[in-house]
């Protein structure tokens, strides 16, 4: 994350659609610990 956060563009290179099924399996997969 650069150090002054202007727009999402500055972090994210890859805008593409995804699927529906790549979205539920993305909500499906459990993640470890919370966010910081």
């Amino acid at each position: 994350m650069p150090a002054a956060f202007e727009a999402v563009g500055q972090v994210y290179n890859d805008f593409h659609q995804v699927t529906d099924d790549e979205v539920r399996e993305l909500l499906a997969t459990p993640t470890t610990g919370a966010a910081t």
